[in-house]
């Protein structure tokens, strides 16, 4: 092998290390919290940092959601999701920061790690449950005088689009409390599987019993068909790179998506993704838009034409 050939396989092995690395994405928000006597200017610019990328979060689920959440599901999700930032955000950078006589402004870019996010909602049901909840009989120990455990059952329901019916469901789900601290459920599906949890907090028996049913329904045939699309037409991979980003923000379109490879040749850069079809003639038509202008042209292999 001569020496032209090594190096060009070095290159291109090189060029697809560097593509395939994630880039961040930066979600600007700006944010304003109101002042409280009690609390210090610090304390009050940091909740409103914690706003903000409860606020950034929300903004990339719903840019995911193939649909629109109702406006009370929407607040709920928010909040649920700001509480588990620490999985969500990978960093943030301060744009301005101003205090003011009622209170304090915070604006920042907030990275937010789509992937894990996008795996989370997965998880949580929304992409089953944001056009039609999911209807469930449920019994449960808490008692009408117990609110703090009525509305965080409520919260849950909210947030799992859970829906609560008297009767014709083919989900049943018990969730009882055990003493002060301890609660136990389970859930099971009319002619199919069930589950059962345990523990010290409502919250987390709760979310282990949806998840593993979602879980569930999610590995059937119903799942999003996966496919390769590959793009010929580039001058250089930095072309590859900046593709990529713009069609991983396709969310509505395609999900899950990574770079397969990448072909460097004298004429022309190719390069190819895998991944989730959520909508294939969003995607045509988002390519149709995209490619033609820049010389470039595409085919996707996997998915039916019809």
């Amino acid at each position: 092998m001569n020496y032209l050939n090594i190096l060009s396989k070095l290159l291109v092995s090189a060029a697809l290390v560097f593509l395939m690395v994630a880039p961040a994405y930066a979600v600007k928000v700006q944010v304003f919290q109101p002042a409280e006597e009690e609390k210090t200017v610090v304390e009050i610019r940091n909740e409103a940092v914690d706003l903000a990328f409860a606020q950034a979060i929300m903004s990339e689920a719903l840019r995911m959601i193939p649909g629109e959440l109702d406006p009370a599901r929407s607040e709920v999700l928010k909040k649920w999701l700001g509480d588990r930032k620490d999985t969500f955000v990978s960093g943030y950078r301060d744009e301005s920061v101003s205090q003011e006589e009622n209170g304090v402004s915070v604006g920042v870019n907030v990275d937010v790690n789509r992937k894990a996010l996008r795996g989370y909602l997965k998880k949580i049901g929304v992409f089953s449950t944001y056009s039609k909840k999911v209807e469930a009989s449920l019994q449960t120990s808490i008692t009408d005088q117990q609110t703090d455990d009525l509305d965080e059952l409520n919260r849950l329901m909210i947030v799992f689009g859970v829906q609560k019916v008297a009767e014709g469901a083919d989900i049943a789900v018990s969730i009882n409390k055990a003493g002060k601290k301890s609660w136990s459920g389970s859930l099971s599906v009319s002619g199919g599987q069930s589950w059962k949890s345990y523990g010290l907090d409502l919250d987390k028996v709760w979310s282990k019993l949806w998840e593993n049913y979602f879980s569930s329904i999610q590995s059937s045939a119903d799942m999003n068909p996966r496919a390769t699309l590959e793009i010929t037409g580039w001058f250089s991979p930095e072309g590859v790179r900046e593709f990529g980003r713009v069609l991983r923000g396709w969310d509505a379109a395609v999900q899950e998506v990574e770079l397969g490879g990448l072909d460097m040749k004298p004429t022309a850069v190719s390069a190819f993704w895998t991944m989730e079809i959520a909508d294939k003639w969003l995607l045509k038509s988002y390519l149709g838009d995209y490619l033609p202008q820049r010389g470039l042209s595409y085919t996707i292999n996997g998915i039916n034409e019809n």
